[in-house]
């Protein structure tokens, strides 16, 4: 480390990044100089092929014209599984005429949040390589200038913007402490490895519904609490989920983040865009869900990602890691209406625990 003078270096597990580290006593200091070498390589450009959408040039008057006459033909008064089937067929169909797939080939460049496209065209200065004149290295000098100021400048802002937001701080500083890539164990066969986990969480899925369904069954004290419950005057009881107003589904709707699954037909941020043509079809869904008592089939599909609970715990062993799943955009518009549907039955009835903080709106843990 030229220029540098350390006593401390702390890095990450890999035996790889930092190498021949020597530390030297100073006869002026209590301190000792350390001297190591760090190999970072570039990270390798690897080019796939996707499939892409390229929703930039679209003329949102025209799909919300689409969309409102062919989801005219939707007929609301069907089982909710043939409804949500026809409601996707129809968006997607819309979106393939406005907006067709296209294959690209792409770099899986690692672009920096900092960097923008006022830099870029910036760095576009090159004629002093082409034509070797005196004039034009003198531009490319005092541009170099301009654009290593411009970067400076960028990465102010962008340390700024995350500091003042406490949840960007964070992911930054996971980013930065935990290891890059997911962490999966170790397999020649990716299909088995698959395998395994989804026949590990279901049976351990399976087993928790077993043992809540067992202790309801022989636990003592649940029975005395559903005997007392039972006894107790209820404002209402909760015998089915009662309709949502288009209101109350557009304020969630309007709340949730504008992420995007790849099950979700329509983009979350496109649907926003176009809420007035689609929100009519999402009221009648999420009614039409709580009057059959039916969560939609296609609906019910999800993208499973194992995690691993802690960086300490042993990578290979499969109770260590924990479900993150990934579902469709509508699916969980309808989770957060049934949800809103238990919590104002919970405070109406006035059976909210009074010492529990934790998933309570306006309670800290």
């Amino acid at each position: 480390m030229k220029g540098h003078m350390l006593d401390l270096l702390i890095t990450r597990s890999s035996p790889s990044f930092v190498s021949l580290t020597t530390a030297y006593p100073s006869s002026i200091s209590d301190h000792y100089s350390v001297v190591f070498r760090l190999s970072s390589p570039s990270p390798v450009s690897a080019r796939a092929v996707k499939q892409l959408r390229d929703f930039r040039g679209i003329d949102f008057v025209r799909l919300e014209t689409d969309l409102s006459s062919r989801l005219a033909s939707v007929d609301t008064t069907l089982d909710v599984n043939t409804l949500v089937g026809q409601y996707e067929h129809e968006v997607l169909s819309t979106i393939d005429l406005h907006v067709p797939l296209t294959v690209r080939m792409k770099a899986g460049r690692h672009k920096e949040p900092w960097y923008n496209d006022n830099i870029h065209e910036a760095r576009n200065e090159r004629r002093w390589r082409t034509t070797k004149l005196e004039v034009h290295r003198q531009i490319f000098v005092e541009h170099r200038t301009e654009v290593n100021n411009m970067i400076k400048r960028a990465k102010r802002a962008c340390s700024l913007r995350v500091s003042a937001h406490y949840e960007s701080y964070f992911r930054v500083v996971t980013t930065l402490l935990k290891p890059l890539g997911i962490i999966l164990p170790q397999s020649s066969d990716t299909d088995a490895l698959c395998n395994d986990f989804a026949t590990y969480f279901a049976e351990k899925t399976q087993g928790i519904r077993t043992q809540i369904r067992t202790t309801l069954t022989n636990d003592e004290d649940c029975s005395d609490y559903a005997i007392d419950c039972d006894s107790q005057r209820l404002s209402s009881e909760l015998d089915r989920l009662l309709p949502m107003s288009e209101e109350e589904i557009k304020n969630i709707v309007r709340l949730c983040p504008p992420n995007t699954c790849s099950l979700d037909y329509c983009p979350t941020d496109l649907l926003k865009k176009t809420v007035g043509v689609q929100f009519p079809y999402l009221v009648v869904i999420v009614n039409n869900s709580f009057k059959q008592g039916l969560f939609p089939v296609t609906l019910r599909t999800a993208i499973l990602k194992p995690l691993l609970k802690s960086d300490n715990l042993d990578k290979d062993l499969l109770k260590n890691y924990r479900p993150v799943s990934n579902i469709a955009f509508v699916g969980k518009v309808l989770e957060k209406v049934a949800v809103r549907r238990l919590l104002d039955n919970l405070i109406l009835n006035g059976l909210h625990e009074e010492y529990q903080s934790a998933y309570k709106m306006l309670h800290s843990t």
